[in-house]
């Protein structure tokens, strides 16, 4: 033990070194800096300095970890049957990496056959663990009657091997950390979903992946962040349909501009310091309704839904779409306080209503095209769930009639769909019902089918209000009119309810 401090006396840092700017603080440039790998390009006439390879100090380095015994354990990945590795790995790549493309196929397949650079047992556990939430095969399962225990065997291997890990990250451990936090979601736990997704973006940020590496000279080590891999390239070893896999690109870039739009709308009417006041709101609505269908104009033939689409992914973009038009109405019949002349209230409130009104119906319309085409919503990604209960809601505030309840039907059986996959969705569903309890016996949680759900709806953005059985003069109905005899009376509900929070009262159904 003398002879391992004694080799390791002065030094801080064993392969970088500290450097110190004119301000007197401290600063690192060691591997997780991100500064490394852009340093500039030495002169033709100059010598480039090597790196010094100091062979006690790699002994001093080995000799700390057998003492400490932290050797990395044998990964147990051969024990899981290749065909189940593979219907995983399909089923992640083909429902969830398209939505949220933090793992880029065709180098994670190429490396797991090679054990190159872009694979880890980390990561490989991690994506079967996301992908057993897609599932239906007992194998994944700890509790064969329990669908949330899906892939939390493989979970606990990811976590095991992500302690050690996190000593020496890379690239590939930050997309462990993003798919790992995926799973805590669907599993139901947030807090640790958002402690992941949090360290995923601290290593970002410590190895440059939040620098534009464009004004940056080109070097050998420039590589950590850079995506060498073009996503529509075709290769043998990509199994996801060729549909999904070339439509990825676009679906990013279509995604990226509508949620510039969400962040300008969220930031100006939901901040707890909205940038947006008074008379300026009038025009920020109209403004952003022009935007969005702008945006909704430009997607491309492969993105849209007025024809059978086989990719999953565009009818989630469609609903993430409606839910944004939603968060911009809502707030306009929240807080009317602020218009400057009674026309101007009702003309923007009418606006509004009709906004959010045509935005849920349409967002059903869009749930039961998904349903005709895949079945039901078993294998959704989460966006999906938040789309749902902001149509909910919107549904909920209308009067009492038949295509209402339709409506409704349609939300509960979308949240059932997506229970099977995402914990939290069962909550809200089971919360739902209680609220309303003319559904339970017209839609069943098993299936989640609503294709044949009669919505009534022919043309969303006509006729809108004799839709839901009301007049034209852009009245909001009471809370206590549109109740009903098919809800439950709002006193039977816990006293912190709030107005329709089914998302806080995740766990009111284990009460």
């Amino acid at each position: 033990m003398d002879s391992l401090c004694e080799s390791l006396k002065g030094q801080l840092s064993l392969d970088e070194s500290l450097n110190f700017d004119k301000d007197g603080e401290m600063r690192y440039f060691g591997p997780t800096s991100g500064r490394l790998g852009f340093q500039d390009l030495p002169s033709s006439g100059g010598n480039r300095k090597t790196s010094q390879y100091d062979p006690q100090a790699d002994a001093a380095l080995n000799s700390i970890d057998d003492y400490l015994g932290l050797t990395v354990p044998s990964p147990m990945i051969d024990e899981i049957p290749i065909s189940l590795q593979n219907e995983l790995i399909n089923l992640y790549s083909t429902w969830e990496q398209p939505w949220y493309p933090i793992v880029d196929e065709t180098l994670f397949r190429e490396s797991m056959n090679s054990l190159g650079k872009y694979w880890s047992p980390l990561l490989h556990y991690s994506i079967l663990a996301l992908g057993s939430r897609y599932s239906d095969s007992l194998q994944v399962r700890l509790d064969s009657n329990d669908p949330n225990s899906a892939g939390l065997e493989l979970l606990s291997q990811a976590k095991s091997l992500l302690h050690l890990e996190m000593e020496n990250p890379t690239l590939v451990t930050i997309q462990a950390l993003g798919v790992i936090g995926m799973v805590y979601f669907a599993i139901g736990k947030d807090a640790a979903g958002w402690l992941h997704h949090g360290m995923a973006d601290r290593l970002c940020l410590d190895m440059g992946l939040n620098m534009d590496p464009a004004g940056f000279a080109s070097t050998d080590q420039q590589g950590a962040v850079e995506l060498p891999s073009d996503m529509d390239d075709s290769a043998e070893t990509v199994e996801t349909p060729p549909e999904i896999r070339k439509t990825v690109v676009p679906l990013q870039r279509a995604l990226i501009g509508l949620c510039k739009i969400t962040e300008n709308i969220l930031l100006s009417m939901w901040g707890p310091k909205p940038l947006v006041k008074g008379m300026e709101r009038p025009e920020f609505l109209e403004s952003n309704l022009l935007a969005l269908k702008s945006w909704f104009y430009d997607l491309p033939q492969h993105l849209r839904i007025d024809r059978p689409n086989p990719v999953p992914q565009a009818y989630t973009l469609h609903m993430v779409y409606h839910t944004t038009k939603i968060l911009l109405a809502k707030p306009f019949l929240m807080d009317p306080c602020y218009y400057d002349s009674p026309d101007t209230r009702t003309k923007t409130m009418e606006k509004a209503q009709t906004v959010c009104r045509d935005s849920a119906k349409t967002m059903c319309v869009v749930a039961q095209k998904y349903c005709r085409t895949f079945g039901n919503f078993r294998r959704s990604p989460i966006s999906a769930m938040h789309s749902t209960l902001s149509a909910a809601r919107v549904i909920l505030e209308e009067p009492d009639c038949p295509s209402k309840r339709n409506q409704l039907r349609i939300c509960l059986a979308a949240l059932d769909g997506l229970s099977r996959a995402w914990q939290p969705a069962r909550h809200i569903a089971s919360n739902f019902r209680k609220l309303c309890p003319m559904l339970p016996n017209e839609v069943s949680p098993e299936d989640g089918n609503i294709t044949a759900v009669d919505l009534d709806i022919h043309d969303p953005a006509h006729n809108a209000f004799d839709m839901f059985g009301t007049t034209n003069n852009g009245a909001i109905p009471e809370l206590h009119d549109m109740l009903g005899t098919d809800l439950a009376a709002w006193s039977q509900l816990p006293d912190d309810y709030g107005y329709f929070d089914l998302l806080n009262q995740a766990t009111w159904d284990r009460a």
